[in-house]
């Protein structure tokens, strides 16, 4: 299986490459489409070209303008399916979904996500990334996020999201992924995250040559084959106990006299009671 993440900044560009793209999952970001006839005209062209997908509106801004707006394509031979708690993680920003692997037991977490621009690890972002890393702990599947995080990697690592979702992160080989405007200037800031249980079966990660992007470059993940006998439950080492006695007064051991004492005047009534019962009986 190959997934592909990618800032398409329109969906006129999107079109155009997702009818020459080898993915079977693509993560967009930057379609611009806002709730209307447009949005369901998309839906439609993705059903009519092979394509099941998932939107989030982008958000109406000033004029005839737009921000954000994310989503999930999958193929038809793919499943796709809702979470049980919702599609959006946050409006405009972060969507998710289930692929299921037909002929398998395997379900995948699947995220595309779009952070503010020029921000940085601003509070807005900050919380993109707290809510996303509840939605994943919360749906327990392995996962798969990718996004225009409009930060490096190193900075993301700072957060603690992959700590918190079990995770790690994959970049591309080759550098940037971004054209900093009027410069030749390239940034690394679209990229994947994924759950640890997933490393092992990831074959390699690229950025495709013919992908004719506006400004950005996508990234492709690719699955080793038979990725689902290569999942195996992951066995990890409980905490050690502390071998430092901590201060203060210690607990005194339980006292199980009175309890015994209980236990056996029980026994003992008893055998009266039957032994006096029985004489009865002789008489």
């Amino acid at each position: 299986m190959r997934v592909q993440t990618a800032n398409v900044t329109g969906w006129s560009s999107a079109q155009a490459w997702l009818t020459r793209t080898d993915a079977h999952v693509v993560l967009l970001h930057e379609h611009h489409l806002v709730k209307g006839d447009k949005l369901c005209e998309a839906s439609q062209w993705c059903t009519r070209n092979g394509w099941h997908p998932i939107f989030e509106p982008a958000a109406p801004g000033v004029g005839l303008g737009s921000s954000g707006g994310v989503a999930i394509l999958a193929r038809k031979f793919l499943g796709l399916h809702y979470p049980a708690a919702g599609s959006c993680i946050v409006p405009h920003r972060a969507v998710a979904s289930i692929i299921y692997l037909p002929g398998t037991s395997l379900y995948i977490h699947e995220v595309s996500a779009y952070l503010h621009d020029d921000q940085g690890l601003s509070e807005a972002n900050i919380n993109i990334l707290n809510s996303i890393g509840s939605h994943l702990v919360a749906t327990g599947y392995p996962h798969i996020v990718g996004a225009d995080w409009n930060v490096e990697p190193d900075d993301l690592v700072t957060t603690g999201i992959l700590r918190r979702t079990s995770s790690c992160l994959r970049v591309p080989e080759g550098g940037g992924t971004c054209l900093v405007a009027n410069s030749t200037v390239r940034r690394l800031i679209d990229y994947f995250m994924i759950h640890m249980s997933l490393t092992h079966a990831i074959d390699h990660i690229w950025k495709p040559s013919a992908a004719d992007l506006k400004t950005h470059e996508p990234v492709q993940l690719q699955f080793k084959e038979r990725t689902c006998q290569l999942l195996v439950d992951a066995i990890r080492i409980p905490r050690k106990f502390p071998t430092k006695r901590l201060h203060g007064p210690i607990r005194p051991p339980p006292c199980y006299t009175s309890s015994l004492h209980r236990v056996n005047s029980g026994i003992h009534d008893a055998f009266r009671q039957d032994l006096d019962a029985a004489r009865v009986s002789l008489r």
